[in-house]
């Protein structure tokens, strides 16, 4: 449910992606996507908080997904443009993300953390990741 709806958010608000995927389509890639720059949500982690009630359950969750981007410039040697574009995408997921609900009952996104993952073969792999809290009830 969110991870679809964050998908059809980043279509819809950055169009320098080229390709906004998920989890499955990432597990198909043997080297870099056909498209880059790329984008793919996946699942992190839901974590449990306590139960706020005494006579029922009203559990606060927090699910993290993380928004895997794939950039590359063959031509750029030094790798200085794709840092500045990569940048700039970032700034533009971080922008779409934050502060949006990403469906009926989550709270806003909040931005957790980002790092790079691996450099390969002139692209750069960027995982950032983003926590939204919800309430388990019973």
């Amino acid at each position: 449910m969110i991870l679809q709806s964050t998908q059809d958010r980043l279509k819809a608000q950055v169009p320098t992606l080229k390709l906004v995927d998920g989890a499955a389509a990432l597990s198909e890639i043997k080297n870099n996507p056909a498209k880059q720059p790329a984008a793919y949500v996946i699942p992190i982690s839901e974590r449990g908080g306590v139960n706020a009630v005494a006579t029922a359950v009203r559990q606060e969750a927090t699910a993290r997904i993380g928004v895997l981007t794939a950039l590359g410039n063959l031509k750029d040697k030094t790798g200085d443009t794709a840092t500045q574009q990569l940048e700039a995408l970032l700034i533009d997921i971080r922008t779409a993300l934050v502060g949006w609900p990403p469906a009926t009952g989550f709270e806003a996104y909040l931005y957790a953390s980002g790092r790079v993952i691996e450099i390969r073969n002139r692209v750069v792999w960027h995982l950032s990741e983003f926590t939204t809290q919800f309430y388990i009830s019973a």
